[in-house]
Parts: structure tokens; sequence; C-alpha cells
């Protein structure tokens, strides 16, 4: 499911797409797990279809933000795999 070349926060880079599983929903976005340890955030201005994905989804997502610091991942939604 997660793509080989991402192990690590690190391996990240910004515009890149990664695969990934919804682990939760919120009121603000989608968290997803994409592999490398910490969930990114799909925040809901980031994607106007958003209501329609439920936890478990598979997804595809460009990283648009990356703060290795605070360890977070900002995410844009692409598609959402079935």
């Amino acid at each position: 499911m997660f793509r080989e070349s991402v192990r690590t926060m690190s391996d990240l880079k910004v515009g890149s797409v990664v695969s990934g599983k919804v682990t939760n929903v919120t009121h603000f976005g989608a968290f997803v797990d994409i592999g490398v340890g910490r969930d990114g955030l799909i925040h809901c201005s980031g994607a106007p279809v958003l209501s329609g994905i439920q936890l478990g989804d598979l997804v595809d997502a460009r990283v648009q933000s990356l703060d290795l610091n605070r360890e977070r991942i900002g995410l844009t939604l692409v598609k959402v795999k079935i």
C-alpha cells in the first residue's frame, strides 16, 4: 500500500504523491497513515470532497507542507482509491 521509496519523514518532499490509509476523520480534516511513523493531515480546505472520505479508505495525496521539527505533514487529496 505504501510507496517503497518513502520510509521516514526525511524521505518526503513537497509536491510528491504518497499513498495511505485514512486513520481518522474529524470536522477539520482527515488523518492518513502514509507509512513514515506519523500521520499526515488532509485539511478540509484542501479537499472539497472530504465529506465523502471514510475511515479505512485508501487514498493518494500530494505532500503540501512539511515541518520536520514539529513532525507535521500537510497533504492535499489527489484521489480516493476504490
